[in-house]
């Protein structure tokens, strides 16, 4: 007859347990998402090179703040190149245009639309003019 006082005792020998188990899970979950948040927030402090060979190299920065100029003038002067840097063959000039545009905002796709509606690049093609902006 001892057996069926145990049932209930057993009962809450379990409950206590999965109570305990669902802390200790909770705990380990919160932990590791701390962890995994902060390692992140330490990689974004360094930069990586991609190489001709698509290996990634470290780059040797103390602050990523640093570089952000550097980034940007290395960002207008590759938009120059693109936009500025022109020569007499439709398909150079299309290619070009279409990476200046994907790197610009919609204002510079004005400039190419009122350029492309005032036949500028036609007229270069035609006349094999090559052309540098400086």
């Amino acid at each position: 007859m001892e057996k069926n006082n145990d049932i209930p005792k057993l009962f809450s020998t379990v409950k206590a347990f999965m109570v305990l188990l669902t802390v200790v899970i909770t705990g380990l979950t919160v932990y590791i998402c701390k962890q995994s948040f902060d390692s992140a927030n330490e990689e974004r402090d360094f930069i990586y090179i991609a190489d001709a060979n698509n290996t990634l190299l470290l780059a040797l920065a103390n602050d990523v703040e640093l570089n952000r100029s550097e980034e940007a003038k290395a960002h207008v002067k590759r938009f120059h190149e693109l936009f500025f840097i022109l020569s007499p063959n439709a398909d150079f000039i299309e290619n070009n245009m279409k990476k200046a545009l994907y790197i610009s905002d919609n204002s510079v796709k004005q400039v190419y639309v009122n350029l492309k509606e005032k036949k500028f690049f036609d007229s270069m093609i035609a006349n094999g003019v090559s052309s540098e902006f400086r």
